[in-house]
């Protein structure tokens, strides 16, 4: 009965259980065996997790570099221009001058861009669980944008609505990134629609879902693909790390990111997070929310 038990507990997820041989040669060699496997286990997944890691720096290695050689570009041959015209006999033209140096200050101010986005991601705080209201902080974003933009903001929200065990500072930001893209992708006259809603879990706790969808032109599967790639942004301006901050916020909270879009329709970018834990067990849901990174993967999955 215990080794059943342990069985149900691994298939479940939990890789740091073991149990303890006992009773006849033949039970305790299964124990031992299944010790083993269940060892052999763990040690996959570190090492699948190791490489996961290792692969997604190497994607974010090689976004890095194609974000900081884009503007090396311009800038050389801005100072070239600049060499060639300090070798005229006569004073160097002013309005020469001021064009190309304005063109090498504009892919400066793109690199510190650049710069300060992905110091936000590569330095992004461990999130601090509590409560949240994920309504109220819509309708907040809501009330911000009502008004100063002709695009319209629709706040949505399915009761009853748990509350969310997040961090309220970190889950705003990846709102802003979220409503920032959608205006960004919106038509003058457009619609944004802010939608909450409770998740079951599947058999697990409840999740909030949080949705942002926009009337803007979509993305064909290719763009789409691509979308949260760290770097790629089919803007002119921009970082194109909004959404790879996105993705991370919501792997610290265990929760689940995703994006859907169809061409001449519009995108809807959705995230889950875990329900808050009934009062009086908010401690321990905290260890989870924050803790084993086996009990992430499975409640992420």
């Amino acid at each position: 009965l215990e080794l059943r038990a342990a069985m149900e507990r691994v298939s479940s997820g939990e890789l740091s259980h073991r149990v303890a041989p006992s009773g006849t040669t033949e039970v305790r060699f299964l124990g031992n065996a299944f010790n083993r496997m269940v060892e052999e286990l763990q040690s996959s997944r570190h090492a699948l997790l190791r490489a996961e890691r290792l692969a997604a720096w190497r994607e974010v290695a090689r976004a890095v570099a194609h974000e900081i050689r884009n503007p090396l570009t311009p800038i050389q041959f801005a100072l070239q221009r600049l060499k060639e015209e300090a070798r005229r006999p006569d004073a160097p033209r002013g309005s020469v001058v001021a064009e190309n140096v304005d063109a090498i200050l504009k892919e400066v101010h793109s690199l510190q861009e650049f710069a300060t986005s992905f110091s936000a991601v590569a330095q992004l705080p461990e999130p601090h669980f509590a409560p949240c209201d994920l309504a109220a902080l819509a309708e907040n974003a809501a009330k911000l944008y009502r008004g100063s933009t002709p695009v319209e903001f629709r706040v949505e929200v399915a009761e009853p609505l748990p509350l969310a065990w997040a961090d309220e500072t970190q889950i705003q930001r990846v709102l802003v990134n979220l409503i920032k893209n959608a205006l960004e992708a919106s038509p003058r006259r457009g619609t944004i629609t802010l939608r909450l809603a409770n998740e079951p879990g599947g058999g697990l706790e409840p999740f909030v879902r949080l949705e942002v969808e926009d009337t803007g032109p979509g993305m064909d599967p290719a763009t789409l693909e691509r979308a949260a790639a760290p770097g790629f942004t089919t803007k002119s301006t921009g970082s194109g790390l909004g959404l790879t901050l996105v993705q991370r916020i919501v792997d610290q909270h265990a929760g689940r990111f995703g994006l859907e879009s169809h061409p001449g329709i519009g995108t809807r970018a959705w995230l889950t997070l875990p329900a808050a834990p009934p009062e009086g067990v908010a401690d321990a849901g905290a260890g989870a929310a924050g803790g084993n990174p086996d009990t992430m993967e499975r409640r992420s999955s």
